[in-house]
This record gives structure tokens, C-alpha cells and sequence, in this order.
């Protein structure tokens, strides 16, 4: 340590990086993450037909949070918790409420604010809005049925690495490659623990030698 810090100094120099982290304050959870980052998409998409420069900005936002981010988790918190999700939850649903209320937000933007149909009378808005709506609308319930959730590469990959771990289980061979996956033994009671103890060698005893 350096001569001329103070004792506090001192100490903290002193502590290994897990003490330092365990002083950093806890990352509770993504909810506020996702909060901003829903709101940010709610503004864009429901009302970028007054503000189209809105998406652009959005992305150079996001860019510079990527970093901001990960300066959070990586510096300014405690290492967070690893924890398995199926997917985002009740934000898919949101979003899927949100982009609806886009089509029809932006559509009667277009239809009663626009100069374009200024001219118009009123019932000629109206109409123009619910068709555009509708057509709008049905094209994107259309896409989401085309386009599948999981691509098929991911889904036969995803259904190869279930029938490989079922194979490694079982210790069975897998016909999927050429010689498949190293044979997994099977347990056979206390011979295999005293085999295992017997050639077992700690790695802290080596490393003190």
C-alpha cells in the first residue's frame, strides 16, 4: 500500500474483489429496466407518424445504454443472481397490446391531423381511418401466423440436444454422429465411490507442493 493513504485507504486496497463487490448495492431485478425500455417503445411507435425522427433517436438511446448497462451490472452493483425464464413474461403481452394501440393511434393521426386530407369532409376521415385500421391490423395478425415463433433450424437443434441428453442419461451411444457422445458409466453403488475416492487428487495439495 501506498505510505501516504489513509488507514480507510489502506483497507480498501486490502480487500479482495468479492469483498469490494459485496459492498456495491444489490440489483434487485430487470422490472425497471424493462419499464423504460417499454415506455421508450410505447412513444416511438405510437406516435411516430407526428414525430419520425423519434425510432432514430430511440436506436442512438439504446446504443448508448447498451454500455450504460452494462457498466451497471458489471461495476456499480453486486454481481446479480442467475435466474431461468421461459421468456419476458407479462412484457411479450404488453407489447402486443402496445403495437395494436400504435396501429390505431397512427392511423387516426394520419386520418383527422394530417394536411394531406385536409380537404376531406369528416365522413371521408372516418372511413379512411377504420380502413386503414382494419387493414393494418389484419396484416400484422397475418405476419405473426407466417412467421414462426422458433425457427426451424433452432427447433430441430433445440429437439437434437433433448434426444442427446437423453442418450448420455441412459449411457447410450448416439447414432446422431459417428460415434456419438462419450459413453457415460453407470452407477454402480459403493465399489465406484471408493474407486473415485482412491484416485482422487486435491487440487489445493498440489499447488501447495
Amino acid at each position: 500500500p501506498n505510505p501516504r493513504c489513509t488507514r480507510a485507504q489502506v483497507k480498501e486496497e486490502l480487500l479482495t474483489p468479492a469483498e469490494l463487490q459485496a459492498k456495491q448495492p444489490v440489483y434487485e431485478s430487470t422490472f425497471a429496466d424493462y419499464a423504460e425500455m417499454i415506455i421508450q417503445f410505447g412513444f416511438v411507435t405510437m406516435f411516430v407518424s407526428a414525430f419520425p425522427l423519434a425510432p432514430f433517436l430511440a436506436l442512438l438511446n439504446n446504443l448508448i445504454e447498451i454500455r450504460s448497462d452494462g457498466f451497471k451490472l458489471c461495476a456499480a452493483h453486486q454481481r446479480p443472481v442467475a435466474k431461468g425464464a421461459e421468456d419476458i413474461g407479462t412484457w411479450y403481452n404488453i407489447l402486443e397490446i402496445m403495437s395494436t394501440a400504435a396501429v390505431i393511434t397512427n392511423a387516426g393521426i394520419v386520418a383527422f391531423t394530417s394536411d394531406v386530407f385536409e380537404e376531406k369532409s369528416f365522413r371521408f376521415r372516418i372511413w379512411l381511418f377504420i380502413f386503414a385500421e382494419h387493414i393494418i391490423v389484419g396484416l400484422k395478425f397475418v405476419v405473426a401466423l407466417i412467421v414462426p415463433d422458433i425457427p426451424e433450424a433452432v427447433k430441430i437443434e433445440y429437439e437434437r440436444q433433448l434426444y442427446l441428453k437423453e442418450k448420455i442419461m441412459n449411457g447410450e451411444e448416439s447414432d446422431l454422429d459417428e460415434g456419438g457422445p462419450p459413453k457415460v458409466a453407470q452407477y454402480d453403488g459403493e465399489d465406484d465411490i471408493d474407486t473415485y475416492s482412491d484416485n482422487y487428487e486435491d487440487p489445493y495439495e498440489q499447488a501447495d507442493m
